[in-house]
């Protein structure tokens, strides 16, 4: 089976320095949407992840360490 996401990641880093910008652009667009949708995919999968997206989703906590973006679980540590 193929990973799509790490294929995706690794053409960005690939080809020739000389690309013009919108062509960066988009490929690192597309890499992000796949790794977006695995990390989506993986968050449901995982027990935990799953737990605290649920609690955050019912009642988000005002300060906290976890923060939600595009059904998305993200931890931002203190004082980062």
């Amino acid at each position: 089976m193929d990973n799509v996401v790490v294929d995706a990641l690794s053409l960005m880093f690939e080809g020739d320095r000389g690309e013009n910008p919108e062509v960066m652009c988009s490929s690192l667009i597309q890499s992000l949407s796949l790794f977006y949708s695995f990390l989506k995919e993986h968050q449901k999968g995982d027990p935990r992840c799953s737990e605290i997206l649920d609690r955050e989703l019912d009642i988000p906590s005002n300060g906290g360490n976890f923060q939600i973006y595009r059904n998305l679980l993200f931890y931002n540590p203190r004082g980062a």
